[in-house]
């Protein structure tokens, strides 16, 4: 939503500059333009750094704890059949693989 708002003046400055390129070519004014679209750009680069830097700090996160929930529920697993006495050497992969698509099929938080 701030990205889109700081974008409206790039697309503006873009519109006008395309329209009237004659006339601020005869001015010489492409300084001043430059200068508009840069401070405009700088802006909408601002914004759109903060949003990804939030999104990145909550991907690694949440990815993390997904992470360690598999791993956890793999251990588990493994501790279960053994003290059952069911593990063997293809039940181990077998839960392991079944564990991550359990947590694939998981509704997204």
């Amino acid at each position: 939503m701030i990205e889109t708002k700081t974008r409206g003046p790039i697309n503006q400055l873009m519109a006008e500059a395309k329209r009237g390129s004659m006339v601020i070519k005869s001015l010489g004014a492409e300084s001043f333009w430059k200068e508009r679209f840069r401070k405009a750009q700088t802006d909408n680069i601002k914004a759109f750094y903060g949003i990804k830097r939030c999104d990145r700090f909550l991907s690694v996160r949440l990815e993390s704890l997904a992470n360690v929930m598999v791993f956890a529920t793999a251990l588990l697993s493994t501790k279960v059949a053994k003290s059952a006495g069911e593990l063997t050497a293809v039940t181990l992969p077998m839960i392991i693989v079944r564990t991550r698509i359990s947590m694939q099929d998981a509704p997204p938080l």
